[in-house]
């Protein structure tokens, strides 16, 4: 027979549960009052600190928002407010990170360039646990594509546009440039090159007039009517078919050697860089800003773009 347990025991192991719950319970109410599953850990894992972010040459540096080292200011305007503003490119439809973009511009009244790297953009924080800021990096302001190109501030000209592309540039490709870069008057000859990339948005095909380059009016007849029936941004090709013949665009290449000489000199995007980077108006008001993030950083609704600049004044907001 089991021994009556003494006069206190069982009203001593009761209490002893009662105190348990109710310190559970306050701590409960502890984590729930502190923002419970709100809380940044919940979406970003048990880190004491959020991984610092990889930055690629020529992209930009995508963070957290808490990791902002200038606290972003939305109730101070910034002296550009009005004067650059956000447009939604192809954002509330795009997933995919290399294809989603939008869009800076400029305001043709401005009476000056303005420096936007360094400035930032927020995704809404309400469509998540925390927003992400990305960062506007320098960028080419020549691409060049036998070697990398020397980084620069984005200089904004009144009417400019800076088309900003959530992920890298063309990867495990022939594309030539990994950085951020400014368009220029001979960039079509890219497009054409690399068509099968499907950049987005393409690239504008708006070359030199083939009939106007340095040279045509010396040519022979022959090689002055081939280059003068040539499409703007049109590298020809030149190429031995099955049989031996030489051809060029497909057809029989009946031109002197001197000819397919000035043509191969005058007809690709490092010859045209090189007879027209002089050109007063080469380069274009046009950018392409890569942040390499590789998932998508804005919602397809319910979401908010906001541009701080470099002191975390606000310049423009987009909701949609």
């Amino acid at each position: 027979m089991r021994p009556e347990p003494r006069l206190g025991e069982r009203g001593s192991a009761t209490s002893d549960l009662w105190w348990f719950l109710a310190i559970m319970a306050a701590l409960w109410f502890l984590w729930y009052a502190t923002g419970g599953p709100l809380r940044p850990e919940v979406a970003t894992g048990p880190f004491i600190e959020t991984p610092t972010p990889v930055t690629t040459v020529g992209g930009g540096e995508i963070h957290r928002a808490s990791d902002e080292l200038t606290p972003l200011s939305p109730e101070l305007r910034s002296p550009w407010s009005g004067q650059v503003r956000i447009s939604g490119g192809n954002a509330r439809y795009e997933i995919q990170s290399g294809k989603e973009y939008i869009e800076i511009t400029a305001d043709y009244q401005n009476p000056a360039p303005i420096n936007i790297t360094g400035w930032r953009l927020v995704n809404n924080p309400a469509r998540r646990a925390r927003s992400m800021v990305a960062t506007i990096p320098a960028a080419a302001n020549l691409f060049i594509s036998t070697t990398a190109g020397q980084l620069a501030p984005i200089m904004l000209s009144p009417g400019g546009r800076a088309i900003m592309v959530t992920g890298a540039p063309p990867s495990r490709t022939a594309w030539p440039l990994r950085q951020s870069f400014r368009l220029n008057k001979c960039v079509g000859y890219l497009e054409e090159e690399f068509d099968t990339l499907n950049l987005t948005p393409s690239l504008p095909r708006d070359c030199p007039d083939p009939a106007d380059e340095p040279g045509v009016a010396t040519l022979p007849d022959k090689c002055y009517n081939f280059v003068r029936s040539l499409s703007s941004c049109h590298e020809p090709e030149f190429k031995e078919d099955r049989e031996g013949v030489d051809r060029v665009d497909g057809r029989v290449d009946d031109l002197t050697r001197a000819c397919r000489l000035y043509v191969e000199e005058h007809f690709n995007y490092n010859a045209c860089v090189k007879w027209h980077e002089r050109d007063p108006d080469f380069y274009t008001d046009d950018w392409r800003v890569y942040f390499n993030q590789p998932w998508e950083l804005w919602a397809e609704n319910r979401e908010r773009i906001t541009l701080y600049d470099e002191s975390g004044k606000l310049v423009d907001e987009l909701a949609y």
